[in-house]
């Protein structure tokens, strides 16, 4: 079941599942370390939501720089639940198109991040961009070229 994240706790309480997890250096990779502080005004205006199981939260994923019905994305599922990662995100973006009427999702995905790219497409978002050197990387202290993933309703 697909839930909005609007506690500054609960938000708190999944960071620390993914920094348990080594995932906050994975999907917040242009910072060495995210202090709570940081972490909460990132998400200070964006849509927050997982998907609830038994167990608590699979994952989070974020949307933000809104722009009328289109947004940008931010997948993270928890590692205990990467078998369900394709389900995890097909049912927060049907969540937001019955929701939010949203139309369009971008996502910028770091060349060498594998397992994201294997993702993007499985999630109906279709490549259309190589950009040069757009995401930093921290944990190299060096950019490296990003991908530009769209999907439309």
């Amino acid at each position: 079941m697909v839930s909005i994240v609007d506690s500054q706790e609960e938000k708190i309480s999944i960071l620390n599942s993914m920094r348990a997890q080594q995932l906050d250096k994975v999907i917040i990779y242009s910072l060495d370390e995210c202090s709570d502080e940081q972490w909460l005004e990132m998400l200070k205006n964006a849509w927050c939501l997982t998907v609830r199981t038994d167990e608590g939260p699979a994952g989070i994923a974020w949307f933000d720089n809104i722009y009328g019905k289109t947004a940008q994305s931010h997948f993270c599922p928890l590692r205990e639940n990467f078998e369900h990662t394709a389900a995890f995100g097909k049912a927060i973006i049907q969540w937001l198109e019955d929701k939010l009427d949203v139309k369009m999702l971008t996502g910028i995905t770091p060349v060498p991040f594998r397992q994201s790219k294997k993702m993007m497409p499985v999630w109906g978002f279709e490549e259309v961009l190589k950009m040069p050197e757009a995401c930093y990387l921290a944990k190299y202290k060096k950019h490296v070229d990003g991908i530009l993933y769209v999907r439309k309703s």
